[in-house]
Parts: structure tokens; sequence; C-alpha cells
């Protein structure tokens, strides 16, 4: 079928439903006929539209919320460090596992080739710095959160091969490093936290 044939006679289609999906049912209508098998077959064939995000549509979306939920942690009428701890250690999990099977492709076919969505796709040097960066800017002077973002970004180091992503995670370790003498006044703590950057420059070598 042309493609642009297509998209009207999926337009029309939706003009003629009775109820469409979604929508309030008012009292009145006391009956409802179920669709045609056809009719079934041309719904399930279209993509959802939603108004809010999805985790199975928008990875990116469990990102922020779990960074939503350590930024809350890590705010002064909150101040649950623990909470925010637990966050950055689900990050790291999440990030190592798709560490080298992350590649997603913009382009969606029909089963007849033809290209019908271009999907904007979030990269995985992104996804690294929407975990990583908000945490970090949060969390400056705490040695807690700082040792043990170092902790995941080295449990990520660990399973990257790609060098672009490999960068990227050292960019952000690196940037902890930085913050630690603007903000740790401590030099216990300080030295804590420079011994574990110390300990991630030398795994990150050995990869």
């Amino acid at each position: 079928m042309h493609p642009a044939r297509d998209t009207t006679r999926l337009a029309a289609s939706e003009e003629r439903l009775a109820v469409q999906r979604n929508r309030f049912v008012p009292s009145v209508r006391k009956r409802l006929t179920p669709p045609s098998r056809r009719r079934r077959r041309s719904r399930s064939r279209r993509p959802g539209q939603q108004y809010v995000r999805t985790l199975v549509q928008d990875v990116s979306f469990g990102v922020d919320q779990i960074v939503e939920i350590a930024l809350r942690a890590l705010s002064p009428a909150v101040n649950d460090t623990f909470t925010a701890l637990t966050c950055i250690d689900w990050l790291g999990d999440c990030l190592s596992r798709i560490a080298v099977s992350w590649n997603p492709t913009p382009v969606r076919r029909c089963r007849d080739g033809y290209i019908r969505v271009i999907a904007a796709q979030v990269s995985y040097e992104r996804l690294v710095q929407r975990a990583f960066e908000k945490i970090r800017q949060a969390g400056a002077g705490q040695p807690a959160v700082m040792i043990r973002e170092l902790d995941a970004l080295a449990q990520i180091a660990d399973r990257v091969t790609e060098p672009e992503r490999r960068r990227v995670v050292y960019e952000q370790a690196a940037m902890i490093e930085r913050q630690v003498a603007e903000s740790v006044p401590e030099e216990a703590d300080r030295e804590d936290v420079l011994r574990r950057c110390l300990i991630f420059r030398t795994a990150l070598a050995l990869t």
C-alpha cells in the first residue's frame, strides 16, 4: 500500500469509531458494538500515543526518575543520604547492564519496508551524563555521595569497551575529583575521596 494513502485510510477509520480508546463513555450510550476483526487488526498496528512518558518507550525516563529521587533525598529539607546512595547503586547497575548492548536504531519500518517513524534515540553517553551530572552537583561536599558515584562509575567502566563511552565515564569521574578540593573542607574526607579516584583511574587503565 502506498504510504500516503495508508495514512489517509488510518485517519478515516479513526473517524468511524463510535468510541475511541481511553475516551469517556457517556451513560446514554447503553450499548457498544465490538469492533470488527479487520478494525481490531488495523488498530493493533498503530503506534500508541500517550500524554506521559513510559519506561517501555523511553529508557531515559527511568534514569530521570531515579535521579529525581536522589535529588529529593539530597535536598536540605529531606537530607536522606542513604536513599541517594541506593539510587546511585541502581543507576550504576542499570548502566553497566546495557553498556555493551545499547545501540538503538532510530528507524522504524513497516513489514513492506517503508520507513514509518524516525525516533529520537538517546545515546549511551548521554544516559551516563543524565545519570550522574545532577547528582554530582547536588552532592557537592558530601564524601559519601562522591565515593558511591565513583564506585558506580567503576562498575560501568568495567563493562564498556567503546572509546567514546569510556571517555564519558572518565570525564564524570574527573569532574568529581576536581570538585573535591572546592567542596570538601575536611582533609581526612578529601583523602578518602581522592583515594577512591586513584583506584578508579587504576582500574580504568587496566581494563
